[in-house]
């Protein structure tokens, strides 16, 4: 009735002003100003920001800030700073207000940490010899990144504790840490082959027990031969010996040859089986004199260049790949030492050539392989054993 309104620069903070102007019984305009302050931050709705992986460097996602229902604009509302972005964890966004807006407020987000693969590396090595120090491969670093980043190495084990059994065994790394990695593991494998061939280094008398966890092949060693020990004459305490060539494994032997020479003697698979009264020994063992109804006897010096079986004392450690003697106690009575006889290869003292009859059919070794010409030992004809 007596005025009118209207309004200028009244929708962004600042000074608005208001003008009336005059009707009816009035003329001319008059005008005022108000205030129109800036919205604060702290009432704005900065949206989720989804997670992120580290990658070595600052991270800085795009951020959505909301006014109600109106999407603002970075640069023209409010600008954007990150702090704690670049290791892994809780980085923070902050949005300071600009233009119709003011104040600050934080937001968050996660930086997840990057993954990281660790691979035991793989072995393989012949059985007696030192395990390996085992290592990693790690695949995964960022940024030129080394282990060097790693707050804790891993742990390499292996489920071989020693060389000693051929085999395959598991390599398996664990319980690394890091500021910005998560791990991921894979197992190695440690392989332990069968060796080749086995040494066996004579003493100065050449003449030793043995024993080894292989089979052996003695057949094309010259300059050492092995026996087993086939039976005993309990009358006169004399122990039947008899050469052998192919051994199974875990046979206890008696060995004799060049004194002070080292053997190698090849590991072949065999499926001879001997009935053998010597017991081997592949671990250092402290051989009892008495066990389960058997006295047992270790092979000594006997002071003049040769060598005897003594009855076991029970409490000194025998070393590793060694062999003794079961006497059924029994048998043995007071007996304390039994010799090997010295003077031929077996321990036969003759041998009768075959005459025509016995010459027909031919002769093997006790290998099965067929022999020409006769020299002191057993063989096979017809089927039976011959002396």
């Amino acid at each position: 009735t007596d005025y009118t309104v209207s309004y200028n620069n009244n929708i962004n903070a600042g000074t608005a002003t208001v003008t009336i102007t005059g009707k009816g019984s009035y003329t001319g305009t008059k005008t005022a100003t108000f205030t129109i302050n800036p919205t604060n931050a702290s009432n704005l709705t900065i949206s989720s920001i989804s997670a992120v992986t580290y990658n070595g460097s600052a991270q800085t996602p795009t951020v959505t800030v909301m006014d109600g229902s109106t999407t603002l604009t970075s640069g023209t509302h409010y600008t954007v700073a990150y702090s704690n972005n670049i290791n892994a964890g809780t980085a923070t966004v902050t949005i300071t207000g600009t233009g119709n807006y003011t104040g600050t407020k934080n937001g968050n987000f996660t930086i997840n940490k990057a993954p990281l693969t660790i691979t035991a590396k793989s072995y393989t090595i012949t059985e007696g010899d030192p395990l390996p120090a085992f290592e990693c491969i790690y695949s995964g670093f960022l940024n030129g990144e080394t282990e060097s980043v790693l707050t804790t190495l891993p742990i390499v084990t292996c489920t071989a504790t020693d060389s000693e059994t051929a085999g395959e065994y598991n390599i398996t790394p664990s319980g690394a840490a890091a500021t910005n990695y998560s791990f991921n593991y894979v197992s190695g494998t440690l392989r332990i082959d069968e060796p080749t061939s086995v040494s066996i280094t004579l003493n100065s008398l050449g003449k030793g027990t043995y024993c080894s966890k292989h089979p052996l092949d003695f057949t094309n060693v010259s300059g050492i031969k092995a026996y087993i020990i086939s039976g005993f004459d309990p009358s006169a305490g004399n122990l039947i010996i008899t050469r052998v060539y192919e051994v199974p494994a875990g046979t206890g032997l008696f060995i004799d040859g060049t004194p002070g020479v080292t053997f190698n003697i090849p590991v072949k698979s065999t499926n001879f089986y001997y009935v053998n009264m010597m017991k081997g020994i592949t671990v250092a063992t402290v051989i009892p004199t008495y066990e389960d109804g058997y006295t047992n006897y270790t092979l000594g010096s006997d002071g003049h260049g040769g060598v005897v079986f003594r009855r076991s004392g029970g409490t000194a450690t025998s070393p590793a790949n060694r062999a003794y003697v079961q006497i059924p106690t029994n048998m043995a009575g007071a007996r304390s030492s039994l010799g090997i006889e010295e003077d031929g290869t077996t321990g036969f003292e003759g041998i009768r050539t075959p005459d025509t009859e016995d010459s027909e059919g031919d002769y093997y070794n006790l290998n099965g392989q067929k022999v020409q010409s006769l020299k002191r030992g057993i063989y096979i004809k017809n089927g039976k054993k011959i002396i």
